[in-house]
């Protein structure tokens, strides 16, 4: 009987523990910028590491410049990372966005330029 409630009291602890990190808020699923030459730029997405399961997460990058001409554009699957080249200067401005989507959690989050949105699936 002891066996059977200590077992009890384990599982119980860990299935709250289990349900209480399960949902991180969207804004804390952003990205940062790092420029690595000034040619090239790596940004890296921690919606990917905050939300399970990671391979499911989709993550839709878009890059534009002021006049709304993509500079760089893809979608990675299981990815925290997206790096890409470009040509323009680095004193000109670039517009990052990101969409990440993960269907079996419910959750999509979007981030542009410092604005986060969060839409439950």
């Amino acid at each position: 009987m002891k066996k059977f409630l200590l077992t009890l009291f384990i599982v119980a602890g860990l299935t709250q523990t289990t349900q209480g990190q399960t949902e991180i808020p969207c804004e804390q699923k952003t990205w940062v910028v790092n420029v690595v030459y000034e040619d090239h730029i790596d940004i890296y997405h921690s919606g990917h590491y905050l939300t399970n399961p990671r391979e499911e997460n989709v993550i839709t990058w878009t890059v534009t410049d002021n006049q709304g001409a993509i500079i760089a554009q893809e979608t990675l699957i299981d990815e925290d990372r997206f790096d890409f080249y470009h040509d323009i200067p680095t004193t000109d401005t670039m517009n990052i966005s990101a969409l990440l989507i993960n269907e079996v959690a419910g959750v999509a989050c979007f981030v542009d330029r410092g604005y986060t949105r969060c839409f439950y699936l």
